[in-house]
């Protein structure tokens, strides 16, 4: 449900209440999903709250700066689609 919610509704409001519920039990299924709101939402303040999530999983992973360059932020989530296809198993 919080899943849909954080990709399917444009409220930030409702976003950001997903990303808190996300946030309070993390888990590998929630990675993909984080990866895809980084990279379609606008919101800069959310895009923070959803990088420091996937951060849990891999704590040593590179920064998401919604800030930085295009560049930069392809990288970085270059890195998560990578990590996320070798770990998926591990649920």
């Amino acid at each position: 449900l919080y899943h849909h919610l954080l990709l399917n509704d444009q409220d930030g409001t409702i976003q950001g209440l997903a990303l808190q519920r996300i946030k309070r039990k993390p888990s590998l299924e929630s990675v993909p999903i984080l990866i895809e709101f980084l990279e379609r939402s606008h919101d800069i303040a959310l895009k923070r709250e959803a990088a420091k999530i996937l951060r849990i999983q891999n704590p040593r992973a590179p920064k998401y700066d919604p800030e930085a360059t295009v560049t930069s932020q392809i990288q970085v989530l270059d890195f998560w689609r990578r990590w996320w296809t070798q770990n998926q198993n591990q649920r």
